[in-house]
């Protein structure tokens, strides 16, 4: 009985320590890091933090909305907390002094952080490509910073400046005008807040056969997440978003989703050694014809055409339903896709019986829509 208390105790032990060192790997031995249920991350300790990204999985970093650095840690070292895609909030320590090089890259998720008054030093891209990051406040203890700390963020509208360091302003390459007290400029002095909006561009509408039934936007602002509205109809067809035929510079999305096409990437393209700046978005609305036919008894017909749209179709989903609200329903995979045309039956329906149906698309990118769309009904002969 002794010889087995003493084997659980070694094996306790043996977890207990296995867990303390995945948990202190990455922090000078006297940091140590907790990931919550709900994906909130918190390190906790004394002295400077390492590079902690490497240290979690896809999965992990997935999960992860919020990050907690805790009393007691005085750096953030070179990439400590970078590529946390997903977390939205930062929460930082009055005990901290220094924020390292690329501290907090690509945190594309974040969209505020309060740094507090006891940080002295700001490295080198402590803030670069945070694409939602809108708003910035520099603390008064602040005595130097590098050049560039918030490159290539396009949200970026706003930067106080509680310090007596003057500070570099990052126009994303001429898409972003800084104004001080109403005048444009690219250096920020102290205790001085800048507000920037992003260029405009125009866009353009070729309608492919179909009327507009409400406003559209006329301009893209750069660095906003623009949604296209589907104000536009056309007799016999579905719309199901709209595209652009200059690969690179817009993206498609189905209709039934907030459509932010234009991308902050979306605005400057290589062309060989040639690099050229967008001056017009141009749009077209992708249609889709769907049609449901009585073929012969307990047979329905349908015919899926996207054959005048330029998006590179693989294969059709249908799915169908005796009841409206797609409660209980089948799906049939089409794959006999040509020149982004089917025709196929769905058999052995109940005849005398009204059927829903609903489609959607797969590409070849291999992107599946995660929606329904141009719902139909028909009675069965």
């Amino acid at each position: 009985m002794k010889k087995s208390i003493l084997i659980f105790l070694c094996l306790l032990f043996g977890v207990c320590l296995t867990l303390t060192i995945k948990q202190t790997a990455d922090a000078n031995g006297h940091i140590r890091y907790n990931l919550s249920e709900d994906g909130v991350l918190t390190f906790y300790g004394k002295g400077k933090l390492k590079r902690a990204d490497y240290t979690f999985s896809y999965d992990k970093k997935e999960r992860i909305k919020k990050i907690v650095v805790g009393e007691g840690i005085t750096a953030l070292q070179k990439g400590t907390i970078a590529h946390f895609w997903n977390a939205k909030k930062v929460i930082l320590p009055s005990s901290l002094k220094k924020i390292g090089e690329n501290s907090f890259c690509y945190l594309r998720s974040l969209k505020t952080i309060v740094i507090p008054d006891s940080v002295t030093s700001i490295g080198k891209g402590a803030f670069s490509d945070c694409d939602s990051l809108k708003k910035l406040v520099l603390p008064a203890s602040l005595k130097s910073w590098k050049k560039g700390i918030a490159q290539d963020c396009p949200s970026l509208s706003k930067i106080k400046n509680r310090s007596k360091v003057t500070c570099h302003l990052d126009d994303c390459e001429g898409w972003r005008i800084w104004k001080v007290n109403g005048k444009k400029t690219r250096v920020l002095p102290k205790n001085k807040t800048a507000r920037a909006r992003g260029k405009k561009i125009p866009i353009t509408y070729d309608l492919a056969g179909g009327k507009r039934t409400g406003k559209l936007p006329k301009y893209y602002e750069y660095g906003t997440k623009l949604r296209l509205p589907n104000t536009v109809k056309r007799k016999d067809y579905e719309f199901f978003g709209w595209y652009s035929e200059e690969r690179h510079k817009t993206s498609f999305e189905s209709s039934r989703y907030p459509l932010y096409y234009i991308d902050f990437d979306s605005f400057e393209y290589t062309d060989g050694e040639d690099e050229r700046k967008l001056k017009e978005i141009k749009l077209s609305p992708c249609w889709f014809k769907f049609e449901l036919l009585n073929n012969k008894e307990g047979t329905v017909q349908i015919t899926l055409d996207g054959s005048k749209n330029r998006i590179p179709i693989v294969m059709y989903e249908v799915q169908y339903s005796e009841f409206e609200d797609m409660s209980s329903a089948y799906s049939e995979s089409l794959l006999d896709v040509r020149n982004k045309k089917t025709v196929a039956e769905i058999t052995n329906m109940q005849r005398g019986k009204v059927y829903y149906f609903e489609f959607k698309t797969r590409e070849e990118r291999e992107f599946e829509r995660d929606s329904w769309m141009g719902k139909k009904k028909i009675q069965v002969n």
